[in-house]
């Protein structure tokens, strides 16, 4: 399900590459601006500066949430089932993660709380979103999960990966 073709906007900010793009541009642009408004007002300019503080910033905690989650897809049994980078709520915790696509199991393993295995079987009903804890999902499809006993279980992914997820899950809960 992963498709590396993917265009920079269906991925997740904690990718390589949107984030390269991201911060870039955070940098960049503050400095580009420090230097054509210096001849006019000195010193003072480089206070623009601090803007590009930001997209250090950003690069530190995307860059590190990005290793956690390659380190999770790497120490997930390869042959298993197709791995997704995703966003996923349990209960009132959201974090960014993995979930696994079985033949008859979910796994999701978000990078922080604990991994959920959810049978096929127990899947009540599946409903689509753009809208998903209280943010638009843009390039995103997000997927609420109705099992007994959990009170909001939901994914998010990309697009592409979401319409191979929905065929994947079949009919289930429908």
């Amino acid at each position: 399900m992963n498709d590396s073709k993917q265009s920079i906007f269906q991925k997740w900010l904690w990718e390589p590459q949107p984030l390269k793009v991201l911060v870039a541009a955070l940098v960049l642009i503050p400095s580009v601006l420090a230097l054509i408004f210096y001849p006019a007002h000195g010193a003072k300019a480089f206070f623009i500066l601090a803007f590009a503080s930001i997209g250090l910033i950003i690069w530190i905690v995307y860059g590190s949430v990005g290793k956690r989650v390659q380190a999770l897809r790497s120490s997930l049994a390869h042959g298993e089932g197709e791995a997704v980078d995703s966003l996923i709520v349990n209960g009132v915790l959201q974090s960014p993660g993995i979930v696994l696509v079985k033949e008859d199991e979910l796994l999701l393993v978000p990078i922080v709380g604990k991994r959920v295995t959810v049978p096929l079987a127990e899947i009540k009903s599946v409903r689509e979103t753009t809208w998903y804890n209280g943010s638009l999902l843009l390039f995103k499809k997000g997927f609420w999960l109705d099992v007994p006993g959990r009170s909001r279980l939901g994914v998010a992914m990309s697009n592409s990966s979401a319409v191979l997820f929905r065929k994947r899950l079949g009919n289930v809960g429908q």
